[in-house]
């Protein structure tokens, strides 16, 4: 179980270096459309790559809301054992008298 919340974290990692390296490069595209004389057709290729960086950024995007939502659930379950644990706990200090 440990094993795959470290996976888990790492792929919220990957994710994010790669979100990172979209967005330096989406600014990269769009500077150099910018300062540069372009051809239309190096003008057209530069569009195409950044609609294609853009959509891998909103695939990106919905990867990483996808592994929160798994880690907000590994969060619970790890919750509810502690609770039963602490519940067990009280428990067994009342049958004891020790309460």
């Amino acid at each position: 179980m440990a094993n795959l919340g470290c996976s888990l974290m790492q792929e919220m990692k990957k994710t994010e270096e790669a979100m990172s390296e979209c967005y330096d490069r989406i600014k990269d595209i769009e500077r150099k459309m910018v300062t540069r004389e372009l051809s239309p057709e190096e003008e057209r290729t530069m569009r195409l790559e950044l609609e294609e960086v853009k959509k891998l950024l909103a695939t990106n995007t919905d990867l990483l809301k996808n592994l929160h939502r798994g880690n907000r659930g590994n969060f619970f379950i790890a919750f509810g054992v502690l609770f039963v644990f602490i519940l067990i706990f009280i428990v067994f200090k009342a049958m004891k008298g020790d309460l």
